[in-house]
């Protein structure tokens, strides 16, 4: 089943072992078992858990791009040659890549790490993309309820104005 942002049962069991190095791990041979007793429902998941191996990264590469640099990006990664490939390490060093392009106003952009396993070695090169899609602009800007005192703060205050890129960060600093 789906959870709230897209997260699936099989992602929440698998977490630990994605975290810890495991990046084959899988569940196979899944079923589902609802049962409700008087005003209570439960669902009892079967599965084949299957952990393989734990990996080592043997190298991240990125191009670099207009917003972000190859240089840039090496200096800021949490994830290094010889380190356990640990998921959430790996998702920290692709964040200041995702920031870059949201800061200018790509709020559909995908930046990915294609693994490419070595299964005798048990080592993995992750080559990083970025899909950034179209920029999102300011269309208006519009403070409600405030006086009019407030009101003309705002307006001084609030630097992104029509036309402008979207910056998400911008706007939660400013709030």
């Amino acid at each position: 089943s789906v959870g709230l942002g897209g997260q699936t049962t099989a992602d929440r069991i698998l977490a630990p072992l994605l975290d810890a190095g495991y990046i084959q791990a899988s569940l196979s041979g899944v079923t589902l078992e609802p049962a409700i007793s008087g005003n209570a429902a439960s669902v009892v998941l079967s599965a084949t858990l299957t952990p393989g191996e734990v990996f080592h990264v043997s190298s991240i590469s990125f191009a670099g791009s207009s917003l972000l640099s190859a240089e840039a990006f090496t200096a800021t990664l949490k994830l290094h040659p010889g380190d356990v490939a640990a998921r959430a390490l790996l998702f920290e060093s692709l964040a200041p890549l995702d920031t870059a392009y949201r800061r200018q106003g790509y709020m559909d952009v995908i930046v990915e790490a294609v693994p490419a396993a070595d299964l005798p070695t048990h080592d993995v090169a992750y080559t990083v993309s970025v899909k950034p899609g179209e920029p999102y602009h300011i269309r208006e800007v519009t403070a409600n309820n405030l006086d009019p005192a407030a009101r003309a703060d705002f307006d001084r205050g609030f630097l992104m104005k029509a036309g402008d890129l979207y910056n998400p960060e911008y706007v939660s600093g400013f709030l």
